[in-house]
């Protein structure tokens, strides 16, 4: 803008399919390189945008493969102004990227999102393209990295009420963020049905419903098979609880037993 006093619109630029929420964005020559939360960055050539507006997307880097939603997490920055063309990005969740777009000419091809998840320990140092799967790389697990039981007594012992503490992380120490955990709770033939989301911490808690200890000596709990988007859960690396992998085939069910109260 040029003049403030005389400001005019030149046209709309409406994102691609990869919809999320912008937030910084930086001009270096034709291009603006786009931090875009969960699409990741977005680089668009501007040069015809003073004469009727129009942004071409030329080049595309995803940090979270397959998500997209209108959510704070992702790219929220990153700095394109390096002679040596590199661009680096930051991630609040899956850390520090290291980009060299190649940009040169008119004919650039978009460059797709990576179906590979990046460990944090892991700069790239080449293009994006670096990060697709492959054989010889092992699978990205999930799995409950620690787990506790807490109980607390009230109305002088008569009411008892036991507290879940989860943490999940994939097998690259990601915290997986957002990832729902989902139980049934056998009371007495009674079941009943508890959730709670991995926080940004890698936690979450649930606190089972308050029942008399004396009527019901003990309570079964039942974890729902999980889907996360940070790997496929396996219960089998569960830490264990009692001896045993907490929810895994070994001993699928926890029994919340009185005496431990």
């Amino acid at each position: 803008v040029s003049d403030l006093r005389n400001v005019q619109l030149k046209g709309i630029h409406t994102a691609s399919t990869r919809k999320s929420i912008m937030h910084n964005e930086y001009i270096k020559g034709d291009f603006v390189y786009q931090s875009n939360y969960e699409a990741g960055i977005t680089i668009l050539d501007v040069s015809n945008a003073a004469n009727n507006g129009e942004l071409v997307e030329v080049a595309f880097f995803d940090m979270i493969s397959g998500e997209n939603r209108k959510s704070f997490d992702g790219s929220w920055s990153n700095y394109p102004y390096f002679k040596s063309g590199i661009v680096i990005a930051t991630s609040i969740e899956q850390g520090f990227f290291v980009l060299r777009p190649n940009l040169s000419g008119e004919t650039n091809t978009p460059m797709a999102s990576p179906s590979y998840e990046p460990s944090t320990s892991k700069v790239p140092t080449s293009q994006p393209s670096i990060y697709t799967n492959s054989p010889s790389k092992p699978p990205v697990l999930v799995r409950i990295t620690s787990f506790s039981v807490t109980a607390k007594l009230f109305n002088n012992g008569k009411k008892v009420q036991s507290t879940l503490t989860f943490h999940l992380e994939n097998t690259h120490d990601i915290k997986a963020k957002g990832t729902l955990i989902k139980i049934n709770i056998t009371k007495g033939g009674t079941k009943k049905t508890k959730q709670c989301r991995i926080s940004r911490s890698g936690k979450c808690v649930i606190k089972l419903p308050r029942y008399d200890p004396i009527k019901f000596p003990s309570v079964d709990v039942k974890l729902k098979p999980i889907k996360s988007k940070f790997g496929e859960y396996e219960s089998e690396l569960n830490n264990e609880y009692k001896s045993c992998p907490v929810f895994s085939s070994a001993c699928p069910t926890l029994e919340i037993d009185n005496v431990d109260v």
